[in-house]
């Protein structure tokens, strides 16, 4: 069990009172199953979907789903999808979305990373259309991909490396201020994988900073991607 505690009360004083009140919870030594095996969560047959609905909202929405890429949560100094998340999510000249603005097919773009059942990551892109993007929805579908396939042939870039980790510094050295039960519900999460005084020191700064670059992963990832 791991446990998260918020106050402002001296740590002297809360440490009183998580030993008083969770020192007897028995630790049950539970084995996490491995719920990739002996099948991965999704076959071939899961994957390739192309899904519709009519939203309530009167908003045009895209969404592209990679949702059986290889477990990358453990590896918390390399983080290979947040060079995926810079790439896509990049807003400036020669990126994905003022390509598609440009054409008249989208007004925003968002990309993001899960991680799932301890087995698998997932990347995803969200694309806002405009009416135009969704009469075209094909020729926005290939653009994402003829732009992954771009990415994957330039290869993993240092400099866009450097900027990541650059960004990352300072959201982490700027971070805005939390919703408690939000941030500790977080950190008792991240406690699962951070087992060790070493990984620990590191809990807060991997959500904000990637420290190492580790090439052949990232590669992986947009091979994978494209």
């Amino acid at each position: 069990m791991k446990l998260v505690v918020l106050g402002n009360h001296s740590l002297e004083k809360m440490e009183e009172w998580v030993r008083a009140m969770f020192f007897e919870v028995p630790n049950k030594d539970v084995v996490v199953p491995a719920l990739d095996k002996p099948l991965p969560p999704f076959d071939e047959n899961s994957l390739g979907q192309y899904l519709k609905f009519v939203p309530v909202k009167d908003k045009d929405m895209l969404s592209l789903m990679w949702p059986a890429l290889p477990l990358t949560k453990p590896e918390y100094k390399t983080q290979p999808l947040k060079y995926l998340l810079h790439i896509f999510g990049h807003e400036g000249p020669n990126s994905l979305l003022s390509y598609l603005m440009k054409q008249g097919l989208a007004l925003a773009l968002q990309s993001y990373d899960e991680h799932e059942l301890n087995a698998i990551s997932t990347f995803a892109i969200d694309i806002t259309l405009t009416k135009k993007g969704l009469e075209n929805i094909d020729h926005v579908i290939a653009a994402v991909f003829k732009y992954a396939q771009t990415v994957r042939d330039a290869g993993v870039q240092e400099y866009i490396f450097e900027e990541l980790h650059r960004v990352g510094e300072l959201s982490f050295a700027f971070a805005d201020k939390e919703d408690p039960f939000e941030y500790v519900f977080k950190l008792a999460r991240d406690m699962q994988q951070f087992d060790d005084e070493d990984k620990l020191k590191d809990i807060i700064r991997y959500q904000y900073v990637v420290d190492q670059l580790d090439k052949p992963r990232i590669q992986e990832m947009l091979n994978l991607v494209a």
